[in-house]
């Protein structure tokens, strides 16, 4: 009985295959005629010691998940649902390189095809975690070989750039990270478009501060980098909707908050991890010559202050930060309005779209915020 089970079990994993894998099919079914036929007859002698599978998943999944037409169909969604994307998370949380990159290679088609029935608690919920995590592994990485780049490995004259051999290493290390990230930052960006990923996303704060960490970690245009904050900030632009309402009883933001420090441990964590993305945000928009950095930015400024109006205009009111000490300006708003209207004179549609957008949710945000006061007196 054993041995028809598996028959079967291998007939299914064979016909998920297509039509396209024709005579592998029938490679297979014949070699599991034949390894059925052997378990029964050493079922009667030794046990199932020769029962062996030519056909492996990870095997499976390497002709499955290639992206290229005909490979996934609609027959195969509903497996690509289930253990695939388990099997991916444990790769990402297994630390070695070679499974990281083959999960981080074949998420971005896995995610991008999925249907819109798929659900990341069902089908994959240490998914995002593992993404995250790996996230985190790929920024130290890259911070590292930034520092070494340029305290010891790396001189710099004019043009030339000379390096010693022993930094071949950390360049490798430093590109393999930035591939790894780029990567996954699409796969994140994939998962909010599918499903209940958005609004599960938005649960998870480590997701808002892993992109903190990577905005304040890289400040300005750091060549390679930008389509990474880019996408960033697109996955950030579909959560933020769905994110938690801070609590109307919080602390109130009088200035910016440093993690660690003790004005920071007075905050609710959403409210700190929410101010300190500001921060970055205002950077991106004030000082970036990205185009798409700045409108990715502004986009996500107009979701902040239409869905949490309080803090916005509390973090609008606060001091220039410590990086804009030499602007001209005193507050975070009328350094940002001044930006606004520069931008607004571009011969560009959708920057200057993006420009109006803001200032009428700014200019409407006393308003929506004395609306949101009267609330919580009418319930007090």
């Amino acid at each position: 009985m054993q041995g028809s089970a598996v028959t079967v079990q291998r007939q299914r994993l064979a016909s998920l295959n297509g039509t396209a894998h024709g005579s592998r099919q029938h490679a297979s079914a014949a070699g599991g005629r034949v390894r059925a036929s052997a378990a029964a007859e050493s079922k009667q002698g030794n046990g199932m010691a020769g029962l062996t599978m030519d056909a492996t998943m990870s095997e499976h999944l390497d002709t499955l998940l290639p992206g290229q037409p005909g490979y996934i169909t609609e027959e195969h969604l509903s497996y690509l649902s289930g253990g695939p994307f388990n099997r991916f998370a444990l790769a990402l949380k297994s630390g070695l390189d070679n499974e990281i990159d083959w999960a981080c290679a074949r998420l971005v088609a896995a995610t991008h095809l999925a249907h819109e029935q798929w659900s990341l608690a069902q089908h994959a919920p240490s998914l995002l975690e593992a993404v995250l995590r790996v996230l985190e592994r790929s920024r130290k990485e890259l911070q590292a070989v930034m520092v070494k780049g340029k305290s010891k490995y790396q001189r710099v004259c004019g043009d030339v750039q000379l390096m010693v051999l022993g930094d071949s290493g950390q360049q490798m290390m430093g590109a393999r990270a930035m591939e790894r990230a780029g990567l996954l930052a699409t796969v994140l960006f994939n998962m909010s478009q599918v499903g209940d990923g958005a609004s599960l996303m938005a649960q998870d704060p480590r997701l808002m501060i892993e992109v903190t960490h990577w905005m304040h970690a890289f400040p300005g245009d750091v060549p390679g980098l930008s389509t990474l904050k880019a996408e960033f900030l697109d996955t950030l632009d579909t959560v933020l909707p769905f994110t938690a309402q801070p609590p109307f009883d919080s602390a109130t933001v009088h200035k910016w908050p440093v993690f660690g420090s003790a004005e920071a441990m007075l905050l609710d964590p959403l409210v700190l991890v929410e101010t300190c993305l500001w921060e970055e945000l205002v950077r991106l928009v004030c000082e970036s010559q990205e185009r798409r950095l700045v409108v990715g930015a502004m986009r996500v400024m107009v979701q902040s202050v239409a869905w949490h109006p309080q803090l916005a205009r509390e973090i609008l009111e606060l001091p220039v930060p410590r990086w804009a000490m030499g602007a001209a300006h005193r507050f975070v708003g009328e350094m940002v309005n001044q930006r606004l209207a520069e931008l607004v004179l571009a011969p560009d549609a959708e920057l200057v779209g993006v420009c109006l957008e803001l200032l009428v949710n700014t200019v409407r945000l006393e308003a929506m915020a004395r609306a949101l006061d009267e609330e919580l007196q009418a319930w007090a």
